[in-house]
């Protein structure tokens, strides 16, 4: 207001961001419509520590925990279980539209979220991952049982990234320690394993990966192997599937999912099938995630839209909320009014 004018109350508001858990559900999607989450068939959400100890080779599994959440509306029918709340700044349980937009729509009578809703006070947002840097190329490279070693090296050249033979297939590791493997569109087939190492934080910058044919994208135990997975998806819009892990699995060898992180800013489609040693943390808040399958999937999902109709169990890892902090959405902590 310009100019010098006579006040006669003082009004001061304090707002602070603070910290707070990056991934504090199951599943969360930053959609803000109708459907942003649709689950129908046989799924469940339940929750696990991966710091625990395991009961015959597996977590221990707990009926809590596995909460969701969403800035739109959960969809669910069939015989989905939610065994948690579903956090969402919406309201109401029924009908979405458009125009009106409910916290949640159930068909059938045996879908449930078991500890009903929490209303957000507003939505959440979720910044885009950093870009990968250097960003990687758009060519192809098909790696298959029929390859030679030798042929393999050469198509690596200029990837900071090294191949050797294993009993299943290859292990790639990266030529210079602390830099990141850079690898083009690369598919993996024929019931092929290609395992990677090089020890803790291993980066691999990718264009997109494709997982056929029964082939297994692995993580190296000796030495102990942990990756962040950055996609760039360049050229591929947002129709198209920049990770696709349904023709194969994924071999983490641990229920840790902090152990293989999947980044993505992109908004193509990502699609995974779960299996009873993947665990992963996906964090692509602008692409629509794809779940097939009947098996489990351990750790969480980040995404824009999450879509599972095939009957896949997401098992939340409970210690994520401890382990990934963020900074929180900025929140009114004081308010003053003073008359003169």
């Amino acid at each position: 207001m310009p100019g010098a004018i006579p006040a006669t109350v003082e009004v001061t508001a304090t707002l602070e961001r603070g910290p707070t858990a990056a991934v504090k559900e199951a599943v969360f999607a930053s959609d803000s419509g109708c459907g942003a989450i649709t689950m129908a068939g046989n799924e469940v959400t339940d929750s696990y520590d991966s710091s625990a100890a395991l009961s015959g080779g597996k977590p221990v599994i707990s009926a809590s925990g596995g909460s969701v959440g969403t800035n739109g509306n959960l969809d669910i029918g069939g015989n989905v279980t939610i065994h948690g709340v579903l956090d969402t700044p919406k309201t109401g349980v029924g009908s979405c539209t458009a125009g009106n937009v409910t916290a949640e729509s159930v068909t059938g009578a045996q879908a449930t979220v078991d500890q009903g809703y929490v209303s957000l006070p507003q939505t959440r947002t979720l910044p885009d991952p950093a870009a990968p840097n250097p960003m990687p190329g758009t060519t192809s490279l098909s790696i298959t049982s029929s390859m030679t070693l030798l042929t393999l090296n050469a198509a690596l050249t200029g990837s900071n990234a090294l191949a050797t033979l294993t009993g299943s297939g290859f292990k790639i590791t990266p030529l210079v320690a602390g830099s990141p493997m850079v690898l083009p569109n690369l598919t993996v087939s024929g019931n092929l394993t290609l395992t990677i190492g090089g020890g803790s934080n291993v980066n691999v910058n990718v264009n997109s990966v494709k997982l056929s044919g029964g082939a297994t994208l692995a993580l190296d135990s000796s030495p102990a192997t942990s990756v962040v997975m950055n996609l760039a998806g360049q050229g591929i819009d947002s129709s198209g599937t920049v990770l696709d892990f349904t023709g194969g699995s994924l071999s983490t060898g641990s229920y840790d999912p902090s152990t293989f992180q999947i980044l993505y800013a992109g908004t193509s489609n990502l699609k995974m099938t779960g299996n009873a040693s993947s665990a992963a943390l996906v964090y692509a808040p602008d692409a629509t995630f794809t779940m097939s399958g009947t098996t489990d999937f351990y750790g969480a999902i980040i995404s824009s839209k999450f879509r599972d109709t095939g009957g896949a169990t997401v098992h939340y890892d409970r210690r994520l909320s401890s382990t990934l902090p963020t900074v929180s959405n900025y929140a009114l902590t004081g308010f003053t009014w003073k008359k003169y």
